[in-house]
């Protein structure tokens, strides 16, 4: 296993491989019209996500997809972080990435309106608080923004899962811890 001096140097590695290899996006969470941020990277060999994982948090999970060449097929296994380890981890990798450093950005923002938003509710008697439309609409434009700058700049190549389709063979949502989520209303939702 690969063997690092400093945190930083850690950091610096675990950056290169991201914008290789990793996925950064804004997902849409269940059916009540919520967002997360989310930080992915799927691989066959576990190594280069355990670093991951050593470093950052999340977890790794394996998945039904799996990897064709000419001479094998094998099981790939996804390293994700979401919630406040994922902010932590964003915050630590920004300086360093390029090409996705502007979809970190997107999903620092999202996690701090998301923080900003669970402390107001919190200091409420009504825990129940509604976002306002105004909220809404800052985290619909953050989901496209940082969707526009994955469909412009390329993420990391996904694995088809057998017996998909194509949009069914995006990263998996199977890894997020509920409480790190946020319910917001859909882009839909906000038209009407």
């Amino acid at each position: 296993m690969l063997k690092f001096e400093t945190r930083k140097e850690a950091v610096i590695w675990a950056a290169g491989f991201l914008e290789g290899e990793g996925s950064f996006g804004i997902y849409p969470n269940g059916t009540g019209g919520g967002y997360l941020g989310k930080v992915s990277a799927g691989q066959v060999d576990l190594r280069p996500l355990e670093i991951l994982r050593d470093l950052f948090g999340g977890c790794i999970t394996k998945d039904k997809r799996s990897h064709q060449s000419r001479f094998s097929t094998a099981l790939l296994s996804e390293w994700q972080i979401t919630g406040p380890s994922m902010y932590e981890a964003l915050t630590e990798l920004h300086p360093y990435l390029l090409q996705k450093q502007e979809q970190a950005e997107c999903i620092i923002e999202l996690y701090t309106l998301i923080a900003k938003w669970k402390e107001e509710k919190g200091r409420l008697s009504n825990s129940k608080r509604s976002l306002t439309r105004e909220e809404q609409f800052e985290r619909v434009l953050l989901y496209v923004r940082c969707k526009d700058l994955n469909n412009k700049h390329g993420s990391a190549a996904t694995t088809k899962r057998e017996g998909l389709d194509e949009s069914q063979a995006s990263d998996s949502l199977n890894c997020i811890d509920e409480k790190d989520a946020e319910s917001v209303e859909t882009a839909g939702r906000l038209a009407s």
